[in-house]
């Protein structure tokens, strides 16, 4: 009989393997773009299926840095896709009642893959609740994990993100701008009241709410307001720092939204507008763009999110049914 252990090798090799046939193609259509200060980004391709790329719309992206691959989480269509390092599509999973309405999704070290769900709420038809539901890599529902110590002024708390970093679960909701940090087993240990740092009033806080959302490897939060068209970094002892400027010319922000960050602590941001990704190094000084408007090869339409991988890849996802493009990143 063959063991679990044996059955999850077998498929990460599958994983690995699918695509293979076709990566040629997909790596031939990259182009290189300006570059600026030694970083450079060109584009390699979209995420895809043996029939082509996948026309995807608003779709969250996270990478298993260990695995090297790609879950997409698609909360219109209830799933999370998998790819491989080679952007190729090895497995899917959803439709699953015991998952719930999927909105976010993270992989642990250990594989285990981690859902932002929401499932009914016992306080009537309307009313959902949150939960983070624990998966094998099957995308079977091994239980879930329930948020516990909420501060005051969370209670309706109703995270729209989710980021897993060194073991520490980071739920935000892009609404309410409020972020809190728990350990794996739901016990909260921080919690931020951005508007309140921002010093924003309700209806600023209405008028916008957060573009982007991650964590780099300090700990520091970093996060987008489109309104404000700026973008901050938040140290974990509370140092607020904002950057970038609006405007049109390379280096400004036209509508600022997803924003990711590497392992140098770059910080790479996406204008949804100018339809370009702004690199910024680690004193977030503006390095370089890559991307541009349209549709031919390393053409963005309406890009609303990224992620970042240890390996140098910068995943953007679009909306308009432009799916993932995929960017190799460098440092000269």
């Amino acid at each position: 009989m063959t063991s679990p252990a044996q059955k999850t090798s077998a498929l990460r090799t599958l994983r690995h393997c699918a695509g293979v046939l076709v990566v040629g193609i997909l790596w031939a259509c990259g182009i290189a773009t300006t570059a600026q200060a030694g970083l450079t980004g060109s584009f390699l391709y979209n995420l895809a299926g043996f029939t082509g790329p996948i026309l995807f719309s608003g779709v969250r992206v996270a990478v298993d840095e260990k695995t090297r691959e790609v879950y997409v989480c698609d909360p219109t269509q209830g799933s999370v896709i998998l790819f491989n390092e080679q952007g190729m599509e090895v497995f899917r999973f959803g439709d699953d009642e015991r998952l719930g309405q999927v909105y976010d999704v993270a992989v642990q070290d250990d594989g285990t893959i981690l859902l932002l769900s929401y499932f009914p709420s016992e306080r009537g038809m309307n009313d959902r609740d949150f939960s983070i539901v624990r998966c094998n890599f099957r995308g079977e529902p091994l239980g879930r994990i329930e948020m516990s110590g909420l501060p005051e002024g969370f209670e309706r708390f109703g995270p729209s993100r989710l980021v897993l970093r060194d073991g520490v679960i980071y739920l935000a909701s892009e609404g309410s701008m409020r972020v809190v940090a728990a350990d794996g087993q739901g016990s909260v240990q921080r919690s931020w009241n951005l508007p309140a740092l921002l010093e924003m009033t309700e209806q600023e806080i209405a008028d916008t709410g957060l573009g982007g959302f991650a964590v780099d490897a300090d700990g520091s939060l970093l996060f987008t307001v489109p309104a404000t068209a700026k973008a901050y970094r938040l140290s974990p002892a509370g140092a607020l720092e904002s950057f970038g400027k609006r405007g049109s010319a390379p280096g400004r922000f036209g509508v600022v939204n997803g924003v990711g960050v590497d392992a140098q602590g770059n910080a790479y941001v996406v204008d949804t507008l100018r339809c370009v990704v702004l690199a910024f190094d680690r004193s977030l000084k503006f390095v370089t763009e890559f991307g541009h408007r349209g549709g031919g090869p390393g053409g963005l339409v309406a890009p609303i999110g990224v992620a970042v991988a240890s390996w140098g890849r910068v995943y953007v996802s679009q909306n308009a049914r432009r799916g993932v493009s995929v960017f190799q990143v460098a440092v000269n």
